[in-house]
């Protein structure tokens, strides 16, 4: 099975240094306005989402992949190993 092309092959090297801000979304949650002021520390705020589901990365709100959350190589926080890429425009 091949490798896809990495995504910066026919990008201007001008573009490719660009800092982008990648978001992770685990999961939402909705809540009244009220529960919101109520909120206090060790409260626990329950997500539409579980812990073996994909989260999204995205860049302005918008999802260009998905993927798994583990631990990060050198077993200081988070990682996020992608598996999926979204639009056709990334490939």
């Amino acid at each position: 099975m091949s490798q896809p092309a990495p995504l910066q092959e026919g990008l201007p090297p001008a573009l490719q240094g660009v800092p982008l801000t990648l978001t992770v979304r685990v999961g939402t949650a909705t809540r009244t306005v009220k529960d919101l002021m109520s909120l206090r520390e060790g409260t626990l705020v329950t997500l539409n989402s579980r812990i073996d589901e994909p989260v999204e990365i995205c860049v302005e709100d918008r999802v260009i992949a998905r993927g798994q959350l583990v631990e990060a190589e050198n077993g200081d926080g988070l990682a996020v190993r992608l598996t999926e890429l979204v639009g056709a425009d990334l490939k």
